[in-house]
C-alpha cells in the first residue's frame, strides 16, 4: 500500500508541474491530471511525442482512439449477448473474407439444414424451428461483421 500510495502522489507531483501557477491556484487544492482529453483540447500541455502534426493532429488521433475504445467496449458486450444465447455456432462457414446473410426462403433452409448436422444443434438446441434459427444466426452474424468494421477502424491510420 505504501509503494502505491507513493508512486501516485509522485505522480501528481510531475503532472502538476505542467499547470501554470495561475491555474494552479485557480484549482486550488484540486489534482488534475494530464490526459489525452487536454492535450487536444489545447490546454498548454506539452506536445505528445508518438503524433507529429500539432494539435490538429493530436485531437484526431484521441477522436479515433476514443471511438475505436468504444467500438471495442460494444464488441464485447455483442460478444457478451452471442455467447449467453448461445448464438456463436449458428454460423457453420466461417468465410474471411466475408458472406451476405441468407435472403430468401431457400437459403435459410439451407443454412439451417447445415445447423441441424451440427453438434450444437444436436447437444443444445434440439428442436430449434427455422424462426429460432434466425434469431440465433443475426447475432453471429452482426457480431462478426461489427469485429470485421473494427478491424478496418483499426487499419483505416496504416493507410
Amino acid at each position: 500500500a505504501g509503494f502505491a500510495a507513493g508512486g501516485i502522489s509522485s505522480v501528481v507531483s510531475r503532472q502538476s508541474k505542467h499547470l501554470t501557477r495561475d491555474a494552479a491556484a485557480a484549482m486550488g487544492s484540486k489534482r488534475v491530471f494530464s490526459t489525452a482529453a487536454q492535450a487536444s483540447a489545447g490546454l498548454g500541455l506539452q506536445a505528445n511525442p508518438f503524433v507529429a502534426g500539432g494539435s490538429a493532429a493530436q485531437s484526431q488521433v484521441f477522436w479515433w482512439l476514443a471511438g475505436c475504445t468504444g467500438w471495442v467496449f460494444s464488441m464485447v458486450v455483442l460478444g457478451g449477448v452471442t455467447r449467453l444465447t448461445r448464438s456463436g455456432l449458428s454460423m457453420t462457414d466461417w468465410k474471411f473474407t466475408g458472406e451476405k446473410a441468407p435472403s430468401t426462403q431457400e437459403e435459410w433452409e439451407a443454412e439451417f439444414a447445415k445447423y441441424k448436422m451440427s453438434p450444437e444443434y444436436q447437444k443444445v438446441n434440439l428442436g430449434m424451428n427455422l424462426e429460432e434459427f434466425k434469431f440465433i444466426y443475426f447475432l453471429e452474424y452482426a457480431h462478426r461483421m461489427w469485429g470485421r468494421f473494427l478491424g478496418v477502424a483499426f487499419a483505416i491510420p496504416c493507410t
